[in-house]
């Protein structure tokens, strides 16, 4: 199985969300610790090509170097036109941010001419905690996080209308499908279609009401665990922040690996 693995976004620091940037000196050392994670328990498996968009281009040498990407694209952020009828604030903008990048990722894989069965799309700062098998993931369904404790999400709760985002894996028709959401985010976030508070404009939302919209919202399967409410470790995954990580931990973990 031909894998290609997909990131985009930003690093952000030891607390708070990416688009806060805090921390930014320890960012070298964050890249790291979430590829080791990688390479320990993913890359070593599994035929695998690399794929980065990064609105941090002041890291693009750390990027290279430690994920060595069939292509990489970096570039200073860019800030969105947003539609006049939903605040332009910088969660708003976190969406559209997001969106693109994905749309530049399924760019760059139409353009390599290369053949994937399965594609992964992860936030830049997932770090592994177990081996996962992917070779045994059913290409036509798209795999997404569950929590154990809080069954809140699609597909684990059926009557629910979000899902937790940070990886999905799916086929390559499904992606470059799902890819398509930036173009449509601003018919998706206007009042006549997103009933919630805009203070609750959701990746978590956005996925499920573009899967509805391309009868896809059946092919999610409930696959890698999620669970930091358990305590860090516990899941298949753990997001940086969740892990407490002090600066010495984080320099002991990168030189022991």
């Amino acid at each position: 199985m031909k894998i290609a693995y997909t990131v985009n976004g930003l690093i952000g620091g030891m607390t708070g969300k990416n688009s806060d940037l805090r921390d930014q000196d320890i960012v070298p050392l964050i890249i790291k610790y979430a590829a080791n994670t990688f390479n320990k328990f993913i890359r070593q498996d599994h035929d695998i090509d690399f794929y980065i968009f990064s609105w941090q281009p002041e890291f693009a040498d750390i990027f290279d170097e430690t994920y060595t990407p069939i292509h990489s694209v970096y570039t200073p952020q860019i800030k969105f036109n947003i539609p006049s009828y939903i605040p332009d604030t910088l969660r708003t903008q976190a969406h559209y941010s997001r969106w693109y990048g994905v749309r530049k990722l399924s760019n760059m894989i139409k353009s390599s001419n290369r053949h994937y069965d399965l594609i992964l799309n992860c936030r830049m700062d997932l770090c592994w905690n177990r081996n996962i098998n992917l070779k045994s993931l059913d290409v036509n369904k798209i795999h997404v996080p569950f929590h154990i404790t809080t069954p809140h999400f699609l597909p684990q709760n059926s009557s629910g209308n979000a899902i937790c985002d940070h990886v999905i894996a799916t086929n390559v028709e499904y992606f470059h499908e799902i890819a398509k959401l930036f173009e449509c985010l601003d018919d998706y976030v206007h009042p006549s279609v997103h009933k919630c508070d805009y203070s609750y404009i959701s990746n978590h939302l956005l996925i499920p009401q573009h899967l509805r919209s391309l009868n896809l919202i059946d092919k999610l399967n409930a696959t890698f665990i999620n669970d930091h409410e358990l305590g860090a470790g516990t899941g298949d995954y753990d997001i940086f922040r969740y892990k407490q990580l002090t600066y010495e931990q984080i320099k002991k973990h990168n030189n022991e690996l």
